[in-house]
């Protein structure tokens, strides 16, 4: 059944609610009539609903006199920039105007929302908005039938190193690559525990660098097997002082450090204003990858088990802030910048997990957890080189491999409940 939010300043024009929706797409329980922006805000706060219906001419609050013609649009905008809001699934707005407004029309036009005209009669707008229930529903029902598939799901963004550091791990790889679709391959293995459990592993490697890529990758993983957990393994800048060459990150919050806004002030200065959104991975796999960060005693086996040249740093494992962007840093000044205006914990840089992230938090039911773990390779100066790619692609792989073998079990188990 949907949950379902109106907000109309005429909840009586939904009478057709109780013949024509209770029972079919809903229980009566199921829907919350509000009157006003402050109250659909409180409500999309506390709550989760599948389809938010917004007239745009509504009441700021509950004792203003007058609606506000921009009122829905002000409503939808909190939506959209707001993250402590439950984000509906399906928005649909409404307008008794019988003309398109030309702000109403823009906003809906640059929006994934479908505005719907009430006529006169109402019978064409009620129709069509039972039948977008409908479809919804339908959806929904499908979203819950859906069952996880395989158990893990991991992603690299190069080939070499980072793809050929994860096959060398003790991964039981099958011996031959296959088929996603026409253009995408994947390796399959397993893990096998401790206590002899197995976990179910598909590998895949993005065409390029970039979180565009990797999401699109990361999506159709989802899309096709519905992976438990979706991890990505690699490389990496990282703040200096604060880790060393190597150190394997868990990127416990992610977001595109070049999302931003250019704006003029009144003195016609250009600035760029950022607007980060923020995604974190699950507590669950923060606080045992903390566990295992922990143990200095496997992490200095990995270390001393690199048969090239290593740096003359002990290996430590961190949990922090990563910025994730489409461009290649070495400049020696991004990463403090982005420290000092973003976010003071940042601990590293790179290319992919925002749009790994993304794309698992805005997949379908069943979603899998994300989480990036990628090791140092350089501090994003002009002293970037390749000479540590290959140790870092290393760590972070060993790291990794060892972070399932623990615990993936586990979190695979936690994720069904």
């Amino acid at each position: 059944m949907l949950k379902i939010l109106v907000v109309d300043d005429e909840p009586e024009r939904f009478a057709f609610f109780d013949h024509a929706v209770v029972g079919t797409v809903t229980r009566s329980d199921n829907i919350r009539m509000c009157t006003n922006i402050r109250d659909a805000l409180e409500y999309l706060q506390r709550e989760h609903y599948d389809v938010l219906i917004v007239d745009m001419a509504i009441l700021a609050t509950p004792w203003a006199k007058d609606t506000d013609k921009r009122g829905g649009i002000a409503l939808l905008t909190h939506v959209q920039e707001d993250d402590t809001l439950n984000r509906p699934g399906y928005i649909i707005g409404l307008t008794a105007a019988e003309e398109d407004e030309p702000e109403v029309a823009a906003f809906f036009a640059g929006a994934p929302w479908i505005l719907m005209r009430m006529g006169a009669s109402g019978v064409d707008w009620q129709t069509r908005l039972l039948q977008l229930l409908t479809h919804a529903l339908a959806v929904r029902n499908n979203e819950e039938s859906t069952q996880y598939g395989v158990d893990i799901c991991i992603v690299t963004a190069l080939a070499d190193p980072e793809h050929t550091a994860v096959l060398a791990t003790k991964i039981e790889w099958n011996a031959d690559p296959e088929y996603l679709d026409s253009c995408t391959t994947i390796r399959k293995g397993k893990i096998t525990e401790k206590d002899g459990r197995q976990l179910s592993v598909v590998l895949a490697c993005s065409s390029r660098m970039g979180s565009v890529e990797a999401g699109q990758l990361s999506s159709k993983l989802i899309n096709a097997l519905r992976p438990k957990l979706l991890l990505m393994s690699g490389i990496c800048a990282g703040m200096k002082d604060k880790v060393n060459y190597g150190d394997p990150i868990l990127a416990n919050t992610v977001w595109d450090w070049t999302s931003s806004k250019w704006a003029r002030d009144e003195d016609g200065v250009e600035k760029v204003l950022p607007a980060p959104h923020y995604i974190s991975c699950s507590r669950e796999i923060d606080s045992r990858f903390r566990q295992l960060a922990q143990d200095a005693g496997f992490l200095t086996k990995v270390r001393t088990s690199w048969p090239a040249t290593k740096p003359a740093t002990a290996l430590a494992a961190h949990a922090g802030p990563v910025a994730s962007g489409p461009i290649v840093v070495a400049d020696g000044t991004t990463l403090g910048d982005i420290k000092t205006k973003q976010n003071r914990d940042v601990l590293g840089l790179e290319m992919e997990a925002y749009g790994v992230y993304y794309a698992a938090e805005t997949a379908g039911l069943p979603r899998p957890w994300a989480a990036s773990i990628k090791s140092v390779c350089d501090f994003a100066d002009p002293r970037k080189n390749d000479e540590m790619q290959k140790y870092a692609a290393y760590t972070s792989a060993a790291v990794l491999h060892e972070f399932l073998v623990r615990f993936g079990w586990e979190l695979c188990t936690l994720i069904e409940q």
